[in-house]
């Protein structure tokens, strides 16, 4: 049973999947939040609470992607390539705008490290007042670690219009951020994503790097070139929608209303709670609808809390009070219950298949 909170954006627990022939060693931790795990002669992940980095050597030299959400993780990250590993940080590549992209990047900066970022993610930081990386590309760039070459390439919008992958060939390792989802994860935080376009970025990545030996997405387990092709899978139906515009079938009587029976065809009650058969029923919090569509739907009122057994969950950002970037499931068992004010929903889902 995995959970989320919905509050700004949605996250989601992975799966524990690994590509069958990649066997990665035991994780190294460097401090309570931030371990690195080897995955090749000279790559490595550096994972903080849940977000996934890449680290690459080459001879006396080290690249790194992305970084922790911290400057403090940033840090102990670096003291690790420079004191434990003895290498040189040649470069820091930020792979979009987000803090858990580049949280980390005054320290980067402190450390007299040359920051690298797609032209769009440097403007983005500098509209944001966030720190900016000092050196840009157009499309693809090309950085010299030892004697060999990475290459940071865009192709396009998906998880944000500006994020990119990361390509190591003498590895065969592509590190496909957040543009890449975890093989049976699920959409993530879509609060600033492209999902009309997300499809085809995906197949781009496969078309250039499908030939990967492991793929690390920027949030859960590593695997191999299957990730592109679930990730291509996962939004073909944005895609096949054709926009990302606001959704406009949702009833305006939600107001402020914790939830809204759309459509029952047998209603009963059974103490506090609302039996519903056949039923569509509308949650809400400060930022996000839920549209449950269940055969059985059981309403406690007196502690807002709704199970059902098997269903179909659909998801759906507020913004600007309408409802935009939709994200559906079929599940086994969905608990739906208010936390507080300030945290929102509680959502308990068992055995989902995106649709």
């Amino acid at each position: 049973m995995r959970s989320f909170i919905l509050s700004a954006a949605i996250m989601l627990t992975s799966f524990n999947l690994f590509s069958p022939e990649v066997k990665a060693s035991d994780a190294i931790a460097l401090s309570d939040s931030l371990s690195v795990t080897q995955l090749t002669e000279n790559t490595f992940i550096h994972t903080s609470d849940g977000n996934n980095g890449l680290v690459y050597f080459n001879e006396d030299q080290a690249l790194v992607v992305s970084t922790p959400a911290t400057d403090r993780q940033t840090q102990d990250l670096i003291d690790w390539i420079t004191n434990d590993r003895h290498k040189t940080i040649v470069g820091y590549v930020v792979d979009r705008w987000h803090p858990d992209a580049m949280g980390g990047l005054a320290a980067v900066h402190a450390n007299g490290i040359t920051s690298y970022a797609y032209a769009r993610t440097a403007e983005i930081a500098k509209e944001k007042g966030l720190p900016v990386p000092q050196k840009t590309f157009q499309n693809r760039l090309a950085i010299k670690v030892g004697s060999s070459s990475v290459l940071a390439d865009y192709l396009g919008k998906a998880h944000t219009e500006d994020g990119i992958v990361v390509w190591v060939p003498e590895e065969q390792v592509l590190f496909g951020g957040n543009e890449i989802r975890n093989n049976h994860g699920w959409v993530g935080n879509i609060g600033d994503a492209s999902l009309r376009d997300w499809s085809t970025t995906a197949r781009r990545v496969k078309q250039n790097y499908g030939s990967a030996r492991i793929v690390i997405p920027g949030h859960g387990s590593f695997g191999g070139p299957e990730l592109i092709d679930y990730t291509i899978n996962l939004f073909e139906p944005f895609s096949a929608n054709g926009s990302d515009a606001p959704l406009t079938a949702l009833p305006s009587q939600l107001g402020g209303e914790p939830a809204t029976i759309v459509d029952a065809s047998q209603k009963t009650l059974d103490g506090d709670s609302q039996l519903l058969k056949d039923a569509v029923v509308l949650v809400q919090d400060k930022t996000k609808y839920l549209r449950i569509e269940a055969p059985a739907i059981k309403w406690n009122i007196k502690s807002n809390r709704m199970d059902t057994a098997e269903g179909h969950l659909a998801i759906y950002d507020k913004i600007s009070g309408k409802a935009a970037h939709r994200a559906s499931v079929h599940y086994k068992k969905l608990i739906v219950t208010k936390v507080d004010d300030s945290v929102g929903l509680a959502v308990i889902i068992k055995s989902m298949t995106p649709d």
